[in-house]
């Protein structure tokens, strides 16, 4: 998501209900990113500031906050998190509304209906948060104690749990592929904690491939191995699968979610699979080449649905003998039982009837002459107007921007791009321009599968 602005921080902070779902997202931003996190801070210090100036000023001996044990919240002033509890102050309402009025004194002074209304939300906010809240919010990686921690919606540790594996998460999270996601499964408002990692205690044959539901207590509810023995072009392969990201898009029945995770056995094959509030896997979407970073897309290829775009490889190769870098865009609601991408037959299931778009991007001269692998390797940016991805190589990048239908805008190349374009072309290994025209041409490249061959306009599979 973009970052959020100052107002919506400080509804959070002021604990409002009007954000509805988009305060849990915001959580989640908050938990990957150091700069609006430090803004939040820097808001939440603000009105704790003011708490012991409006006892002072008031002169009350009325003791109105009370005190809970939490985690403390690393910010990007606190160098690390500890390991044990602490009991931290939880500010009153009147004590955040006192910090107003000394900090700006004409707005309380005059009396004003919004002073006011604040003043009421932040009462309520007291009444709403005298118990301890126990729904999952958002989930954030501790790299110094390894633990994966949960949190609540007023920032207060739920649980936590050693992660056997620290550099996977880290390594998920820096490709943008999401290793936990909060979801309400079956629309009972209580939410579900899915985890694509493996945890300390771990037992499983195949944990690397198993996804874990926990509820708000940290309980395991279920665990689900993704991914089976199977065989493509008379090959076989074990069932021992690695997750590749993990996220939820509305299921057809209103309020409830449907989580989705993508799974590789190695590169080859890969699966994605649905999973609904049963907990059980419901269908599977095989495809030969890596697929990963599930990413909810709210409008999805100008279809006006959510959906999921994934990006990859594709390594069943085209009559050259050539992989290639895809983006797909999928909705999950359309499968069910057990189906296989129209790009990549070979397994002997069905195929899919869940693909909206396929895109195949173009490899150009420079990885030609380089003769490397390219693969789209991250959804850079996600928003109601742009689709950012990098494709890259061992040695280069390029960045495409698709409009929110898949409709390409432009190609940037990376400064490692240029510099690798420059020096082959010096050694006489290339001879083209990098230049706009040069841009434009590998853009002209992009390609699109309509279910039966590839189109060189944009195109939407046909089913």
């Amino acid at each position: 998501m973009t970052h959020p602005d100052e107002h919506t921080l400080e509804l959070i902070a002021a604990g409002s209900k009007s954000l509805g779902d988009l305060e849990s997202s915001v959580r989640r931003h908050l938990a990957e990113c150091e700069h609006c996190r430090q803004l939040f801070t820097e808001i939440q210090d603000y009105y704790s500031d003011v708490a012991d100036t409006f006892q002072k000023q008031s002169g009350s001996s009325e003791d109105l906050s009370s005190t809970v044990p939490v985690r403390s919240v690393s910010s990007p002033r606190s160098e690390s998190i500890e390991p044990r509890l602490q009991v931290v102050e939880r500010v009153s309402p009147y004590k955040l509304a006192s910090r107003l009025i000394i900090r700006h004194p004409i707005i309380s002074s005059a009396g004003t209906i919004g002073f006011l209304a604040l003043l009421g939300l932040l009462i309520a906010s007291s009444i709403r948060t005298s118990a301890r809240d126990t729904n999952p919010s958002y989930v954030r990686l501790n790299p110094q104690g390894i633990l994966i921690e949960v949190y609540n919606r007023e920032d207060q540790l739920l649980w936590s749990k050693p992660s056997l594996d620290v550099n996977e998460a880290l390594a998920l999270q820096n490709t943008h592929q999401r290793f936990a996601e909060i979801l309400n499964m079956t629309g009972d408002n209580r939410n579900e904690v899915a985890l694509a990692l493996k945890l300390g205690g771990d037992t499983d044959q195949w944990s690397n491939g198993t996804i874990r539901l926990l509820d708000g207590r940290g309980q395991v509810l279920t665990k689900i191995h993704l991914g089976s023995q199977i065989s493509f072009g008379g090959k076989q392969y074990s069932d021992d699968y690695t997750n590749r990201g993990i996220a939820s898009v509305p299921a057809a029945v209103a309020g409830e979610r449907l989580l989705v995770a993508a799974a590789t056995n190695f590169r080859s094959p890969c699966v994605f699979s649905v999973i609904d509030s049963s907990q059980r896997v419901i269908g599977e979407y095989w495809h030969y080449g890596h697929l990963t970073s599930p990413t909810e897309a709210p409008d999805l290829a100008g279809k006006g649905k959510s959906g999921v775009l994934l990006i990859g490889m594709n390594d069943a190769a085209d009559s050259a003998g050539i992989r290639f870098p895809v983006l797909l865009a999928l909705d999950p609601q359309r499968i069910h039982g057990t189906t296989e991408s129209f790009a990549s037959r070979g397994f002997g299931f069905p195929g899919s009837a869940a693909e909206i778009a396929y895109v195949r991007f173009p490899l150009g001269d420079v990885v030609q002459a380089l003769n490397e692998r390219m693969a789209a390797e991250v959804i850079n940016s996600l928003s109601k107007e742009r689709i950012n991805v990098l494709v890259s190589s061992k040695s280069v990048g390029l960045e495409f921007v698709f409009s929110s239908d898949l409709t390409p805008v432009e190609v940037k190349a990376t400064e490692r791009y240029i510099l690798m374009h420059e020096r082959l072309r010096k050694e006489g290994r290339i001879s083209s321009v990098l230049d706009r025209a040069y841009l434009a041409h590998i853009m002209d490249g992009i390609q699109f599968w309509d279910g039966k061959s590839w189109k060189n306009e944009r195109t939407l599979v046909s089913q």
